[in-house]
């Protein structure tokens, strides 16, 4: 019996240290330091990004007791001003009727009724051949403010670069591949033309009274236009709202013909080849503008200009 009492307070005495010690363990004294939040100040533009280049910038740090080495530097890209609303401080020529769109450009007409065009060289109004390696620039039209019978022109114009006389850069045209999108009752048609027509003032050569020319109104520019994009032989029918449109181009300045090679592709596909759009013997030195040359409404968006 004596054996028995003492075998029960050996193991009571064992289960109460062991509670002890477990409540020791669950309490124990931290002392650890608590870990530093970085405060971080401004971005700071590191790369500036430009019209299809993407910038980068970067931000630190600012509190006093950060001890990080690298001050908790954290970078991030710039998007390429194309691909933004900024892209609409490109289009420097006709542009009293642009706005600013979410992520691009609302192509409105000018007072003199020519849409906008941006310079594809930003310093020198020129973005000069890659050799015989082909060049392309791409954009999305949203159409979806088209009604049926409106159209939009767009033109990709090439040519060479001078310098007027105080030393600004200025781009002499040579050539330009021209396309119109029209809306038709099942979606678009978009077709290759070689001319534009625009609303004009009454013009009188008294000198040469043959060179006069009635004004033409804007109405009757649209007329003109929408039977010249109908009358196309080479169209490509698409659907959907929003188009994205590519044009392709090389230049062999060492070709005997056809030293300007130019295609349009829209959502991707090839639509048609530009042949034969140099209607005179010049050399060139790369792509100028591109232009919305004329439009029957003023509400098509221009987004995501890019180079690749």
């Amino acid at each position: 019996m004596k054996k028995a009492f003492a075998l029960v307070s050996a193991l009571t005495l064992a289960a109460g240290t062991a509670v002890g010690l477990a409540a020791c363990e669950e309490t124990p004294a931290d002392d650890t330091p608590e870990a530093h939040t970085h405060t971080y100040g401004e971005w700071t533009v590191e790369t500036p990004a430009t019209l299809f280049t993407a910038g980068s910038e970067y931000r630190v740090c600012t509190a006093d007791d950060c001890d990080a080495e690298d001050k908790g530097r954290e970078e991030q890209a710039i998007p390429a001003l194309g691909t933004t609303s900024a892209v609409i401080d490109a289009f420097t020529g006709y542009n009293d009727g642009l706005t600013a769109a979410a992520d691009g450009v609302t192509m409105g007409r000018s007072e003199s009724g020519s849409g906008a065009n941006t310079w594809l060289g930003q310093d020198d109004k020129l973005t000069e051949f890659d050799g015989t390696n082909e060049t392309s620039f791409s954009f999305t039209l949203d159409l979806s403010s088209l009604e049926e019978g409106d159209y939009t022109i767009f033109s990709l114009a090439f040519g060479n670069k001078h310098s007027n006389t105080d030393g600004s850069p200025a781009f002499s045209y040579v050539t330009e591949a021209i396309f119109g999108v029209i809306r038709t009752e099942n979606g678009y048609t978009v077709a290759r033309i070689t001319n534009v027509s625009y609303a004009e003032d009454e013009y009188t050569d008294a000198e040469n009274p043959e060179n006069n020319r009635p004004a033409v109104s804007q109405e009757q520019a649209d007329a003109q236009n929408v039977e010249t994009i109908n009358a196309s032989d080479t169209t490509y029918d698409v659907t959907g709202d929003s188009v994205t449109f590519t044009y392709t181009y090389s230049y062999d300045a060492g070709a005997t013909e056809n030293k300007l090679n130019v295609s349009l592709s829209v959502n991707g596909d090839e639509a048609f080849a530009y042949d034969n759009i140099l209607r005179r013997d010049a050399d060139m030195e790369g792509a100028g503008y591109l232009w919305n040359c004329n439009a029957s409404v003023d509400t098509v968006v221009l987004s995501n200009l890019v180079k690749e």
